[in-house]
């Protein structure tokens, strides 16, 4: 089973993505809660300091169109994120996708100014897809006139210091899902002034352990999604939509999952 999918692809500018609060659906049942809470107690002993409860953006439905992505979510937080979706995606099938926390992420992979593809190479001490390469981003948090690609751009200095003028384009290529936890994700490509090596010492090292980079040039890449290295599904996710943007949709018949 592929362990990403496609549900949208686009090349949405800031002004192209709109979002639109609209009423939770969330509605997890008893076992679920109860499920929950164990996971977070017990995450919180292997955890400690780095378990936080944050708010979080549900994503309820999405409508797309070659100009215009419209996101209708409402609000979540991190605690039933990591007790559905992030921990028992399969677990808790049987009570359908209203069970689910489906917080929305939205990560980037940063094209160097030397043309490399770069991703995030995860610590072991997060909660999710420890010691292995992701991009850089993470869950949409909530706000009355939030914009998503500004919240990108927060994770990005969040995460690498990059600061808006080093940042010369952002946008959205997909909207997907990682089908192991089940989570819609946004896929952003971010070109940036730096060279892999300058970027490489901006790596926050309190989520990440250090960078991992291929070549943006469609054998390198073709490789890397081939190899044996631990990439998470959205890294695949970014590489196959990534290759068809510059690549074209032959690329997208190779590489796409069936």
């Amino acid at each position: 089973m592929p362990d990403f999918a496609v549900s949208a692809r686009g090349d949405w500018a800031r002004h192209q993505i709109k979002v639109q609060w609209a009423p939770s659906g969330f509605a997890p049942p008893g076992p679920v809660l109860d499920l929950i809470e164990r996971t977070w107690n017990d995450a919180s002993q292997e955890l400690g300091a780095h378990l936080f409860d944050g708010p979080l953006c549900r994503m309820e439905s999405w409508t797309a169109s070659p100009n215009l992505l419209t996101l209708h979510l409402s609000r979540t937080s991190y605690k039933p994120f990591l007790g559905t979706n992030g921990r028992h995606a399969s677990r808790i099938a049987p009570y359908g996708p209203t069970a689910y926390a489906n917080a929305l992420g939205s990560s980037a992979a940063i094209l160097t100014s030397d043309r490399w593809l770069v991703f995030g190479e995860r610590g072991d001490k997060v909660a999710l897809y420890p010691n292995c390469a992701h991009p850089f981003g993470g869950c949409l948090e909530p706000a009355a006139d939030l914009d998503v690609s500004d919240d990108t751009s927060r994770e990005l200095n969040e995460e690498l210091r990059l600061v808006p003028k080093e940042i010369t384009d952002l946008r959205c290529l997909a909207l997907g899902m990682d089908m192991h936890l089940l989570q819609p994700e946004l896929v952003y490509l971010a070109q940036v002034t730096l060279d892999r090596s300058q970027l490489e010492k901006r790596v926050d090292s309190t989520e990440h352990r250090g960078i991992w980079a291929v070549r943006a040039d469609a054998k390198a890449m073709a490789q890397a999604l081939k190899a044996a290295r631990p990439l998470t599904p959205l890294t695949r996710l970014a590489l196959v939509v990534y290759g068809q943007r510059w690549f074209g949709e032959v690329w997208l018949e190779h590489h796409a999952p069936g």
